[in-house]
């Protein structure tokens, strides 16, 4: 949560579960159809986003009840929730990203990738999606148009799936976690690297 106090996490039997971050006891859990393998939670904590089997579910962090769930056309590896609450975007495994309503379940529209989406990230703002991909590269978007602005290939020499993004609140910095066993944090304006960690 944006304030420290809670940990949501969602697991292989498909539960999300909400911890007390300072003592590490267990708050809530809430029953998913599917294992779970993203969770976000919104800047107000009052709703969790996860993405279990295909489908994108809602849920009320108060009551623990389902708000609405979304199908999607593949396996959702990915979930980020906009800061004011109101867009979801889904990284599936059929090499697509999908922007929704989170009021409606509508779909907006659909990013094309080059590989499995396996990390999506959004800007504090809501103008930029960053995308992680099975392709080995970092990609940065215009979240009104869906147009591409930035692309950052990994230098991996080994199978270099970017499986965890996060991007700084300034929007300035991109941290990437891939199967080459490193982190790096990019510049988001240029696409250069600044740091790397093994």
């Amino acid at each position: 949560s944006s304030d420290g106090s809670t940990i949501v996490s969602g697991d292989t039997t498909n539960k999300v579960t909400l911890w007390d971050a300072a003592t590490g006891e267990m708050r809530r859990e809430m029953q998913c159809g599917d294992s779970v393998r993203s969770v976000a939670l919104s800047s107000d904590g009052a709703t969790i986003v996860s993405g279990d089997g295909s489908k994108v579910t809602l849920w009320d962090v108060a009551s623990g009840e389902m708000r609405r769930e979304i199908q999607c056309d593949g396996k959702v590896y990915s979930v980020a929730l906009s800061s004011d609450g109101a867009t979801i975007v889904s990284g599936e495994d059929h090499n697509r990203v999908t922007l929704w309503d989170a009021a409606t379940g509508e779909m907006w529209y659909e990013i094309q990738c080059g590989g499995k989406v396996l990390s999506v990230a959004l800007s504090t703002d809501g103008a930029t999606i960053v995308i992680g991909d099975s392709s080995e590269k970092v990609t940065l978007w215009d979240a009104a148009t869906g147009e591409k602005r930035r692309e950052i290939q990994c230098d991996s020499t080994v199978n270099g799936d970017v499986n965890s993004l996060a991007l700084s609140s300034d929007g300035a910095t991109i941290v990437s976690g891939d199967d080459s066993y490193k982190v790096t944090l990019w510049d988001a304006a240029t696409g250069e690297k600044r740091r790397e960690m093994q």
